[in-house]
């Protein structure tokens, strides 16, 4: 999927940089991302899911996951916990609880520039690269209800699944009005 974003930088050359802290690339100190008593409730009703809707019975495969989901439904806290960090590709730390290096705060794959072939309400947003944030407003106000990102002063706004109103990508371009503007495509 891909979505549209506003970033607010002197320069174009500095977009990889501003980005940088919402990538899901950008590794960040290892974290607890779930406890141990969360891992365990997720994975244990995965897993009675699983032998409750019998998925792939008809199959060997199918038959196999059953059996081992059942076969971890009956072990301990301890060895569960084992079997489950294994099953799933988890670190965990001496407390079972399980570690992580994702970075939370990210919200794209990859991003590329918006280019000549992508126009909004028949407008190539090529031609609006560079422009500031008053001249947008003052000129191609109708941009602004695409957009589902902003990023300005190492702040970031919206999302794919988080909507933002065409009113408050406005609010911040009315707060940058000599920002230059890169559209730019996200993708996750």
């Amino acid at each position: 999927m891909h979505f549209l974003g506003a970033v607010i930088t002197e320069r174009k050359e500095d977009l990889e940089d501003v980005l940088a802290p919402w990538s899901e690339y950008n590794d960040v100190p290892e974290h607890v991302s779930k406890t141990r008593g969360e891992f365990l409730a997720e994975c244990r009703s995965l897993d009675r899911a699983e032998v409750r809707l019998g998925c792939g019975l008809d199959s060997p495969e199918g038959r196999s996951l059953v059996r081992q989901a059942r076969e971890r439904l009956a072990l301990g806290d301890k060895d569960a916990l084992k079997a489950y960090a294994e099953y799933n590709g988890v670190t965990l730390n001496a407390y079972g609880d399980v570690l992580s290096t994702f970075n939370e705060d990210s919200f794209y794959d990859y991003w590329e520039p918006a280019d000549e072939w992508e126009t909004l309400d028949g407008q190539t947003l090529k031609e609006h690269q560079g422009k500031t944030c008053g001249e947008i407003l003052a000129t191609h106000g109708d941009l602004l209800k695409e957009v589902c990102v902003t990023v300005a002063d190492g702040t970031c706004e919206g999302g794919l699944f988080e909507d933002l109103s065409e009113e408050a990508v406005k609010a911040t371009f009315e707060s940058h009005p000599h920002g230059k503007v890169w559209w730019v495509n996200f993708h996750d």
